[in-house]
């Protein structure tokens, strides 16, 4: 269980908890669009904890005030994660939506076959002219048997 011993801050919600299990720091933070954000430092030296507060703090300023496109950001983010698990991020929110296992499974296939079909590996690699070049005249993905 942790236990905070003393937190220091500048008063506006940011602040660094010293816990008690690990010795280590959290900081904690609220984002550009007011959420609250908590993260390990790994560190048990107080003034590292606290660069890295403010690391985090002047980022979300810098999103908050413009500077930094948050939706730029995120694409960014996204950009590093591979199609597959983006695929399997996806599936599971369509299986949280009730749909069987059956269908889920069904639009599994379909998806990873398209993906393979198309040589992808990310998203910015998915394109409409590319989906569009292999689903014309020239293209294979037609003939490719998807299942029904």
């Amino acid at each position: 269980m942790q236990r905070r011993f003393r937190q220091s801050g500048s008063g506006d919600g940011d602040c660094i908890a010293l816990t008690h299990c690990d010795g280590g720091s959290i900081a904690k933070w609220h984002t550009h669009s007011g959420q609250r954000r908590e993260k390990s430092t790994r560190t048990t030296d107080r003034a590292a904890a606290e660069r890295i507060l403010a690391k985090a703090v002047a980022s979300e300023a810098l999103r908050r005030e413009g500077v930094i496109d948050a939706a730029v950001d995120r694409h960014a983010d996204n950009e590093r994660i591979l199609i597959a698990r983006h695929v399997d991020q996806w599936l599971a929110a369509v299986a949280a939506k009730r749909v069987t296992p059956a269908q889920v499974k069904l639009l599994r296939s379909r998806v990873e076959r398209i993906i393979n079909f198309l040589g992808i590996e990310r998203l910015s690699q998915l394109s409409p002219s590319k989906v569009q070049t292999a689903n014309t005249n020239g293209g294979r993905l037609r003939q490719m048997n998807l299942p029904r």
